[in-house]
């Protein structure tokens, strides 16, 4: 990543964003670490913002092969969904 800084070369960072996307961290640190490296990128790249915040949604909702949301995720946000309409935490 630091050569693409030095180089300005969008499409090495651009790699560099979908592979940490790709990533899938199961401690909240390594999360974060993921994370922070993802917002490091779309600070010297401003114009691959919008592949960062999708690089993020892939590590924290990872989807199947079809691209949909996996099953374990849409358990979670359907026990959100009820959590909001209750106030209730499970």
């Amino acid at each position: 990543f630091v050569e693409a800084v030095a180089e300005r070369d969008v499409e090495a960072a651009r790699n560099y964003v979908k592979a940490l996307g790709n990533t899938r961290p199961t401690e909240e640190t390594d999360r974060d670490k993921v994370a922070d490296k993802i917002v490091e990128v779309a600070k010297y790249f401003p114009e691959l913002e919008q592949e960062a915040q999708d690089a993020s949604a892939r590590f924290e909702n990872p989807l199947d092969v079809h691209g949909n949301y996996s099953r374990a995720h849409k358990r979670s946000r359907a026990a959100f969904d009820a959590e909001m309409a209750t106030g209730e935490t499970a």
